[in-house]
């Protein structure tokens, strides 16, 4: 019986996590099409009265798509990683921010600036919310998702 029920607990873990990932991947998609000049995908800038919402209650909307607003507190580009991310740590630096924004080694070609050095600003950051380990985060695709008073040089 126990195992029964440990199957069972597994099956529905994974199934929640491939909804994630679908719902992830459809995100990412429609955000490659915008920087390829396809009409239908999001463009947060220019659209007025976007949701938006605090860094610190990104955890209690997951999956969502939203806009997630705050002070970047460290902007980190993991240059030693294999993965070579970059992440915008939000409210605290890490490990004790509220969210995190995360650019790919793949995406960072996108940008015109070095998206770390948007460290002190406040900004608001346009996509699906997601968990990762626990804590929550928007995966930027392209630079649109990114909304800042000012873009480093």
């Amino acid at each position: 019986m126990k195992k029964l029920i440990v199957l069972l607990v597994l099956c529905w873990v994974a199934n929640v996590g491939w909804a994630q990932e679908e719902a992830q991947q459809r995100a990412e998609e429609q955000l490659e099409s915008a920087a390829n000049g396809h009409p239908q995908a999001p463009q947060p800038e220019q659209e007025q009265g976007i949701p938006h919402i605090a860094a610190s209650d990104a955890k209690l909307h997951v999956g969502e798509t939203l806009a997630v607003c705050g002070t970047i507190a460290s902007g980190v580009y993991n240059r030693k990683s294999q993965q070579k991310n970059t992440y915008l740590n939000f409210d605290k630096p890490y490990p004790d921010n509220t969210f995190t924004a995360v650019i790919k080694r793949k995406n960072r070609k996108y940008f015109d600036y070095k998206p770390e050095k948007l460290s002190g600003q406040w900004i608001c950051v346009y996509g699906l919310i997601v968990m990762y380990r626990a804590a929550p985060e928007i995966n930027v695709v392209i630079p649109k998702q990114i909304i800042a008073k000012a873009y480093p040089d």
